[in-house]
């Protein structure tokens, strides 16, 4: 039986291939320590936590910082940079329940390349471009031909 790209999608769920623990950060946190953190764990993001609150609710709000962030910040850092100086991602949050078509909508609608998964309240995982790619390749389903 053969399938399609969308029915994979539709069939895989975020907390099925998303990047779990979370790495995060503070927003304080020194540049060369998120480097480090991206390079010891090798990913491309690292989730600023708790960056701000947002009434009424009061809920925590995130930020990500991103590779291509570091790499920017990288060409005009000024001494005491932080993480939350340099935040530019923007930030796609989807429910760890989603399935993949939701989670490829968002990213594609706002141009990113990462996804925060929570679940309902905090983050779980991370999820990337790449991670919705390979759940593509690891169905051995859909037809080829």
């Amino acid at each position: 039986m053969s399938t399609s790209f969308r029915q994979t999608l539709s069939e895989t769920r975020a907390r099925d291939v998303m990047h779990s623990p979370v790495v995060a950060c503070d927003p304080a946190t020194d540049l060369r320590d998120v480097a480090a953190a991206m390079a010891q764990h090798r990913i491309h993001a690292v989730i600023v936590d708790g960056i701000s609150h947002d009434p009424p609710g009061d809920r925590l709000v995130w930020a990500v910082v991103s590779d291509l962030d570091l790499v920017r910040a990288s060409v005009n850092v000024a001494a005491g940079t932080v993480a939350a100086d340099v935040s530019a991602t923007p930030v796609v949050c989807v429910d760890d329940t989603d399935d993949l078509v939701v989670v490829a909508a968002a990213l594609a609608e706002n141009d990113c390349t990462h996804a925060v998964v929570t679940d309902g309240v905090r983050p779980v995982g991370v999820i990337s471009t790449l991670d919705i790619v390979a759940a593509l390749v690891a169905d051995d389903r859909i037809a080829t031909a």
